[in-house]
């Protein structure tokens, strides 16, 4: 079943979490994602030489010093490989044939070895893999990424920052109402700006809105990879969740020095770990973890009411009714942008 979004109850606990994540992609304010600069796979790769190449052949010159005073192998009778009787001269065709276990022909020829068939694909094949991209609405220009997110996409071309900007901002229209739509144009920027972090960070989103976490968290690792950032984390804790694989979860949760996140990100994580013992039956533990100083001295807003709203529900699973009415009540109070539905919770516990 899918369990309520504002809930521990099971995966998309962080539904206002990653909505909030893309609008900030997508708002006119300041932008703190730093990308950092990625090293190229040709500067990371050393190409073996070819064997038989130009390069290979001046590598082992008699006058190299890297082949001197090695011993020189031998065959049983005293000749050197490719010699004849030791004097000096080429092996021929079927003499060398025999010694390397090759088969003769009846008329004294070499059976060659068959060649390999032509597997080479067409030039365009890559372009056939490719995938579609879906149209963009004509009133979107691109323009309505927040300037920072612009200024990443500068190591595109004018034409190609452009078109993935689009995409991007496409992504943000839909991923509230047809997230498999906002997935598509996430991907199809990431077909230009796969080594981008705020691409990746996109393409994360939208996978985890559609409820893809096993792609959801591969993009959020690419995107922590490119970017450094750890905000990423309550994220890929939940895309854990919705794998089945609520230990996983806790470990990555604990795996962070939470004293580097931001307030926000740390109670998410908070949420997000609770949800993972409750996934496990261990509802008590679930309720320690939620039990912060910001619990009770946090200011209003969203990430206070959520804390308190998963701190409610908690005690409602532990049948502590009365004070799961208590804090539904603490959470609307706290709720001023009205993104929980507590106040109807506490009114259903209350009978009112």
């Amino acid at each position: 079943r899918t369990p309520p979004e504002h809930t521990t109850e099971g995966p998309r606990a962080l539904g206002y979490f990653y909505r909030s994540a893309l609008d900030y992609i997508l708002r006119n304010v300041g932008f703190s994602h730093t990308v950092g600069a990625s090293r190229s796979l040709a500067s990371l790769v050393r190409f073996p030489v070819a064997e038989g190449s130009d390069d290979h052949r001046a590598g082992k010159r008699s006058g190299d010093r890297r082949h001197s005073g090695r011993s020189v192998r031998r065959t049983s009778s005293g000749a050197q490989p490719g010699k004849r009787g030791g004097r000096g001269e080429p092996e021929d065709k079927q003499a060398r044939a025999v010694r390397r276990g090759r088969p003769l022909r009846k008329d004294g020829g070499v059976h060659h070895r068959a060649r390999r068939p032509d597997t080479s694909q067409p030039k365009d094949a890559g372009a056939q893999r490719r995938p579609k991209r879906p149209p963009i609405p004509d009133d979107i220009t691109g323009m309505e990424l927040d300037p920072g997110v612009r200024r990443e996409l500068g190591s595109l071309s004018k034409e190609v920052a452009e078109r993935v900007a689009r995409h991007l901002v496409a992504a943000g229209r839909l991923i509230d109402d047809d997230p498999e739509a906002a997935l598509e144009h996430a991907m199809a920027a990431r077909l230009d700006g796969y080594r981008l972090g705020v691409v990746r960070e996109a393409c994360g989103l939208a996978a985890y809105a559609a409820e893809r976490y096993e792609q959801a968290l591969a993009e959020f690792r690419a995107a922590r990879r490119l970017t450094g950032r750890m905000e990423y984390t309550p994220l890929m804790a939940d895309c854990e969740r919705g794998l089945n694989r609520p230990a996983r979860a806790i470990e990555l949760a604990r795996s962070v020095d939470r004293s580097q996140l931001d307030d926000a990100t740390r109670i998410e994580l908070l949420i997000v770990e609770a949800g993972a013992r409750r996934d496990l039956g261990q509802v008590a533990a679930a309720l320690a973890v939620l039990d912060v100083p910001e619990l009770r001295s946090g200011p209003s807003g969203t990430t206070t009411a959520r804390l308190r709203y998963a701190y409610a529900d908690t005690l409602e699973a532990l049948g502590r009714t009365e004070e799961a009415a208590e804090w539904f009540a603490r959470a609307a109070t706290a709720d001023v942008d009205g993104e929980t539905d507590a106040d109807a919770r506490r009114l259903a516990l209350r009978g009112d």
